[in-house]
Order: structure tokens, then sequence, then C-alpha cells
């Protein structure tokens, strides 16, 4: 996903708190940039997010299954 050939420069403002938290775990998280923590900080994120979308789904469903096997 880090291909350069498909970014697009943009901007962000941010307090300057968050900015100096960031710079504080570029080397824990490996990265060598501002721009390469924070692109991992929202691929993380994003999918943090699916992952809750896939649970409200599932959870209802594994909850019929379960329901439907313990009836039988």
């Amino acid at each position: 996903m880090s291909d350069n050939t498909n970014k697009i420069r943009t901007g962000f403002y941010l307090e300057k708190e968050l900015l100096d938290e960031c710079d504080c775990f570029l080397e824990q998280s490996n990265s060598r940039s501002r721009n390469e923590l924070v692109r991992k900080a929202i691929e993380f994120y994003l999918g943090h997010l699916k992952a809750q979308d896939n649970v409200e789904y599932l959870a209802p469903a594994i909850k019929k299954l379960v329901t439907s096997a313990v009836s039988a």
C-alpha cells in the first residue's frame, strides 16, 4: 500500500501536543518520518474500524447459528 506512484500530497492540521507525541513514537513504530507514522496509524485505525464492522455483522449471525444448534 505504500507504493510511491499511488501517493497524493495532502495536509492536516494537528495540535502541537499530538505532533510531539508522534515524534516520540517514531523510533518505536519503526517509522523513518512523521508521514510514515501517520500512514501506519491510519491503516491501523481503518483496520480496526473494518474489524468492528465485521463483529457487528457476525455477532448476530453467530448468535443465531448457536441458538439454532442448541435448539436442535
